[in-house]
């Protein structure tokens, strides 16, 4: 018996549903870029660039280059110190004159340091008032009546070995009373007290000492000051400003005031040594200018020759009583 045949039935296949098309977003490139290359190169040479005002005495400086460090300033000018930062500034102290500043920059990155130095040189000019001519400048002499002298010793004299800038007004002997007085306008900014003696004509031959005291001044023009030494008793206005100053074998000057004075103050009442009767002062103009001729020596400090700084009267009466037991500096008193 044959086997029946099964007909499966028929399947209805699935439609096939196609996706619309769709049109894809052009994809755009952006143009190449070349990165410019990064070229690090050797720092800037380490500099100190500085400028002089020689009228009004003032260094400025300022740091250029260098590795990013920290710096550290100084120089070889009085008073201008040690700084840190960019810049470095400063004005001269007055009377100083020099004609040149060394200024040293030290840059450091943590230990390891390095140094330029940079010179400027130059000529200053004198702050203050001055004149055109000196000749008369100080209004007034140091004692009311130059008929009290007996004799004047000339500036920038040489005493054997010793350098004495000073000149020397003398009173007879024993006439050691004697009112001292300021001849200008002046700043009192230094003084000293010096233990020696004098053994005029054997009088102390023990050779006592005895305290003499020395002002030093400085003038309204910058550079012009002058000194008045040998003063037995000073004003007693003045003897408080020197209280400090210590007793020396020598005329070492100290800082004193500064107290500023007028023409006519009364500086001592007595001159000299009390135990030999050697009534005599010394005084003693200088010019670190050289405005006016004076001595050269280092020890002189500009010693100027004094007569024509008073009234021409004046000056006539000190050159006729003048006398002259040392050599002087030639050139400078004329």
């Amino acid at each position: 018996t044959a086997v029946p045949t099964t007909t499966a039935p028929s399947t209805t296949a699935v439609p096939t549903t196609t996706a619309p098309s769709t049109t894809a977003a052009p994809t755009t490139t952006a143009p190449s870029t070349t990165a410019a290359p990064t070229t690090t190169g050797a720092p800037e040479e380490l500099a100190a660039v500085c400028s002089f005002d020689n009228v009004q005495h003032y260094l400025t400086c300022e740091a250029s280059g260098g590795r990013g460090g920290s710096f550290t300033w100084s120089s070889d000018a009085p008073g201008l110190g040690t700084t840190t930062g960019s810049t470095y500034s400063g004005q001269l102290e007055w009377g100083l004159v020099i004609d040149r500043i060394e200024v040293e920059l030290e840059e450091c990155l943590s230990s390891d340091c390095s140094t330029v130095t940079s010179i400027s040189e130059f000529s200053l000019q004198p702050r203050g008032e001055c004149p055109s001519d000196f000749a008369n400048w100080f209004p007034s002499f140091l004692i009311d009546d130059l008929n009290l002298l007996q004799e004047v010793e000339p500036p920038a004299r040489i005493v054997g070995e010793v350098q004495e800038p000073p000149g020397v007004f003398r009173r007879p002997p024993w006439q050691n009373d004697l009112q001292v007085r300021l001849p200008i306008d002046a700043t009192l900014v230094g003084g000293f007290k010096m233990l020696t003696y004098s053994n005029l004509e054997d009088r102390n031959p023990e050779h006592v000492p005895e305290v003499q005291y020395g002002l030093l001044f400085e003038t309204t023009c910058e550079g012009l000051w002058f000194k008045v030494e040998h003063l037995l008793e000073l004003a007693p206005g003045l003897i408080p400003y020197l209280e400090g100053v210590p007793i020396s074998e020598t005329t070492q000057d100290h800082e004193v005031g500064p107290v500023s004075m007028s023409e006519g103050d009364l500086l001592a009442t007595r001159i000299g040594f009390a135990l030999d009767g050697n009534a005599a002062f010394g005084f003693g103009i200088h010019d670190d200018f050289r405005r006016v001729p004076t001595a050269q020596h280092p020890q002189q400090n500009n010693a100027a020759c004094y007569y024509d700084f008073f009234a021409a009267d004046t000056a006539e009466f000190l050159r006729e009583k003048t006398v002259q037991r040392w050599p002087v500096h030639v050139g400078v008193c004329p």
